[in-house]
């Protein structure tokens, strides 16, 4: 069990979180670019990625080699100050790009200013007391999905594997997914002794609410 909780941690880790988020958004709008922008389409494909993941992996592991950082878990709330400064300026300097970008539709900027808001508003908590930064990612991918099929009006997610075929998943069931994997994720820092209840139950409401205020400013 616990070897389980600490593959569920990795994987669900908050780092990735908005990859998984940005990823369904694609998967979502599958014509943002059109043919004749291909280049344009792989030009913002890893400047994402290298934006959203590389830069804040580099970003702690140059700390934990200067020993800012004592561990990657970050167990102690004040190892969490650098990564999370670095964290907020990607997103901000990202929400901006996407704001001013024509082609892509609003709710990608929309996102990522949830998602800078969900790691400032954690960022002055943590100043008090821990909080469950795998909830708050959570939160905003529930969130996310509620929002893109109540509010947005999104249908499912249509995956082109073949000419004559085609994978078509229903967007209720990635809700219901969402909500389900939230818990399995809560269940495991639990379980970990990581986090407290309340904690647990702070991150997930930052998460959603993040989310819930981003697209009302935006959208």
């Amino acid at each position: 069990m616990k070897v389980a909780s600490y593959i569920v941690s990795f994987i669900f880790h908050p780092l990735f979180i908005l990859v998984y988020i940005l990823g369904l958004l694609y998967l979502l709008n599958p014509y943002i670019f059109n043919e004749q922008n291909e280049k344009e389409e792989i030009v913002f494909l890893t400047y994402t990625i290298v934006s959203v993941l590389i830069i804040p992996v580099v970003s702690v592991l140059l700390m934990k080699t200067l020993n800012i950082i004592k561990t990657f878990s970050m167990e102690d709330k004040m190892e969490r100050v650098g990564p999370m400064i670095v964290v907020s300026i990607v997103y901000l300097w990202l929400f901006i790009n996407f704001k001013n970008n024509t082609i892509l539709p609003l709710v990608f900027a929309a996102v990522m200013l949830g998602s800078s808001i969900s790691v400032l508003a954690a960022f002055f908590i943590n100043n008090f007391t821990k909080i469950s930064l795998h909830c708050v990612g959570m939160g905003a991918v529930v969130a996310s999905l509620f929002l893109l099929k109540f509010k947005m009006q999104y249908g499912n997610i249509i995956i082109n594997n073949s000419e004559d075929y085609n994978i078509e998943i229903n967007l209720y069931l990635l809700i219901l997914i969402s909500i389900v994997l939230a818990g399995v994720v809560g269940s495991a820092r639990l379980y970990l002794k990581a986090h407290t209840r309340e904690q647990i139950y702070t991150g997930y409401l930052l998460g959603f609410l993040s989310q819930l205020i981003a697209f009302s400013i935006i959208i």
